[in-house]
């Protein structure tokens, strides 16, 4: 069946292809299509219609309205992700948010530069990078809210900005608020225990209750700029994280004691994090550039969590662990860019410095005290020798962790990306790349710390853990006309000593040992087909993709085969003020080691309608199942288990929005920023299940 569908959505790509009746006019090394298309040796400029400017709200509605490849939008949630990959998103070379993004006035965006093969300067696991250049104003600003809420549920996404411009000086503030206050909450839980005396089988019936979350962020930004000579960028985040009710009660069924207790399973975890981000461009002559970005980030980890099952009002486990978190980090890089006739070549370096202090208390009494770095150096020369583009880049990692009583590593990897891009014609291009980096364990599975899960289990952290390698090789094809675009794409992954979990049991203590170790290997498959079809323009934009992940994890005592499709429906259409919108989505499902997760999949029907500066909107929301759930399966040998999150009161669901946003002032053009850095580590170790 799924060949079947392979099969057709080719010969539909085909036929809309040989449909299409472009006109393209070659300049040198690029090519401007009617689709207003620039293509560069490692990137394509995207120019929005003066039609699409007019007819946007903002930056992200302006992006789904471009209709960009293997992207969505989602305006409900403010946010531009993939169904199967990680998209990066970047205003002027200055790693953003999409709610910056949405910030944006759809008429200071000149292009979006899409990045299909990012190169190492980007980080590693990025799938896609869109950078929006703007033309900055000298004078004025813009001021914003945009409101959403959920009408059957406590849900809401609420976000406000402001901008003001003076000279080369640009000031901007903005805050953005997300929460949740579910009341039908639950978990259903299945484990069976294999023992030297036996196998028993416990059961965890959820009873609803409530699930509180509370997201916050704000952040102050400067920015000075002096024509294109330099650019200075200062940001001040903060970030503020509250999860004051993730509550289970339930009762708890054992097969071999053939009772049934009452069960109360309550985490909570606060998490603040101020960071700094100081940049500078400096553009140097003859066709060279510099750039420096330092970050400094602290962290501050609060949680708890709460065990106890009861029989009769009787404690017969009583579980508490406090953990105490906080984390200081310097990040600093520089980067260096000179243009030639026959190229680019760049090359940079990179540092990281963290202190990591967690202190376990309550079942447990854990002091952890880590000290990391990462000095990471590369170079990259990008050039092209006839239809072919290659893009060449080596890099040099030095990574060292030291554990206070555990020990220390000190490693060097070599990081080579190799990318070789063939014009076929005028509408075709196949690819492949290749790149191999090197992983470092989380600081939780470094941890030398054991955290109680329940009365039968223990979480472990392994301070013996090495880094690994992650092989990445993919083939891919593309077509590209004024109204399809289309693609196929092959991927193979290998990471070999892979670090990943695995359940050991403990016959003195009658305990099963949920830990980490360097597995044998770890392989992903991953076929995936993209179609982006607009047949009437803005009347009508199709955005359809999907694949297939299809994994392999051998560890040193097991072996499991995980097979998983995704895939993205969206079809948007704009008449007159009113805008039209559905969207069918099945995110990809994780698979490592001997876990599986997956989220639920739903529909969403919408429709907006603007009057001048507002704009308001409206939308349901439904899924394949009566509440949504997100499953986790493990496939141990000795203690599997199957947990389903349940939440009843989400869908259907049935939002509401409302937008405003007001522009004034003139305009100068800005420098792109090349550089970010964040650090988003704790190194605490989990005890939920």
């Amino acid at each position: 069946m799924r060949r079947q569908v392979l099969f057709v959505g080719l010969i539909c790509v085909a036929f809309l292809v040989n449909a299409q009746e472009e006109k393209t006019i070659d300049l040198d090394e690029v090519t401007i299509q009617a689709s207003s298309i620039i293509r560069k040796k490692d990137r394509q400029l995207i120019f929005p219609s003066k039609d699409q400017v007019r007819r946007s709200m903002d930056g992200l509605d302006l992006t789904r309205r471009m209709s960009l490849p293997r992207l969505w939008v989602d305006p409900n949630t403010k946010s531009i992700s993939m169904a199967n990959g990680n998209v990066q998103l970047r205003i002027n070379g200055v790693l953003a948010s999409s709610l910056e993004v949405a910030a944006l006035s759809p008429e200071d965006i000149k292009r979006v530069e899409y990045h299909d093969n990012p190169g190492l300067r980007y980080g590693e696991g990025i799938d896609i990078v869109l950078d929006y250049i703007t033309i900055k104003r000298t004078s004025g600003g813009n001021l914003g809210v945009d409101l959403s809420h959920q009408l059957n549920t406590f849900w809401m996404a609420d976000y406000i900005y402001g901008k003001y411009n003076r000279g080369r000086s640009e000031f901007s503030l903005s805050s953005f608020a997300n929460g949740h206050r579910y009341k039908e909450a639950w978990q259903d839980r299945k484990e069976i225990f294999h023992t030297p005396d036996g196998t028993f089988q416990r059961t965890q019936e959820g009873i609803p209750g409530r699930d509180y979350e509370m997201y916050w962020t704000t952040t102050a930004n400067y920015n000075y700029t002096k024509d294109d000579d330099y650019f200075l960028n200062a940001k001040l985040n903060f970030y503020y994280y509250d999860y004051p009710h993730n509550y289970s009660s339930a009762l708890l069924r054992n097969s071999e004691s053939k009772m049934t207790t009452d069960l109360i399973d309550n985490n909570k975890s606060l998490n603040t994090r101020p960071s700094l981000d100081l940049y500078y461009f400096r553009k140097l002559p003859r066709k060279q550039s510099l750039a420096v970005n330092v970050v400094g980030t602290y962290s501050n980890t609060d949680s708890r969590h709460t065990y106890r099952e009861e029989l009769e009002s009787i404690p017969l486990t009583d579980i508490y662990t406090k953990v105490d978190g906080k984390r200081y980090s310097v990040i600093g890089e520089g980067i260096y860019e000179k243009e030639l006739e026959t190229g680019r070549i760049s090359a940079g370096l990179k540092h990281t410095q963290a202190y990591t202090d967690n202190v376990y208390s309550g079942s447990g009494d854990y002091t952890t005290h880590m000290t990391e770095s990462e000095s990471y150096m590369y170079a990259q020369y990008v050039g092209t020798w006839k239809k072919l583009v290659y893009n060449v880049g080596l890099g040099a990692s030095r990574n060292y962790l030291s554990q206070e009583n555990s020990g220390s590593y000190n490693r060097w990897y070599f990081r080579p990306q190799v990318t070789l891009t063939y014009t076929i014609n005028e509408v075709l291009s196949a690819r492949y790349r290749y790149t191999l980096r090197n992983v470092n364990p989380s600081l939780s599975e470094l941890s030398n710390v054991e955290q109680w899960i329940d009365s039968l289990q223990v979480r472990r952290g392994n301070p013996g853990l090495s880094p690994f390698l992650y092989h990445n090789n993919a083939v891919e094809f593309h077509v590209n006309t004024a109204k399809v675009k289309a693609g196929f794409t092959f991927s193979y992954q290998y990471q070999p000593r892979m670090v990943m979990e695995e359940t050991l049991y403990d016959v003195s203590r009658g305990l099963f040992i949920r830990t980490y170790d360097n597995q044998r290997s770890f392989h992903r498959f991953t076929p995936e087909l993209y179609l982006n079809y607009s047949p009437f323009g803005d009347y009508l934009r199709m955005n359809i993709s999907g694949g297939l992940n299809h994994f392999q994890s051998n560890g040193n005592s097991y072996s499991h085969t995980y097979t998983d499709p995704f895939y993205v429906i969206s079809l948007n259409s704009d008449v007159k003020n009113f805008n039209f919108n559905l969207l069918i989505y099945k995110r990809s499902y994780s698979f490592s080691g001997e876990t599986s997760r997956e989220a639920d999949r739903f529909n969403r029907l919408g429709i907006g309608y603007r009057i001048g500066k507002v704009q308001l909107s409206a939308s349901f929301s439904t899924q394949f199942t009566s509440s949504a759930c997100y499953r986790s399966k493990n496939l141990s040998a000795i203690a599997p288990y199957v947990t389903d999150q349940r939440f009843g009161d989400i869908y259907p669901g049935f939002e509401i929005g409302f937008s405003y946003h007001l522009d004034f002032g003139r305009k100068y053009k800005s420098v792109d920023r090349k550089l970010y850095n964040s650090d988003n580590e704790s190194g605490i170790l989990n005890s939920r299940k």
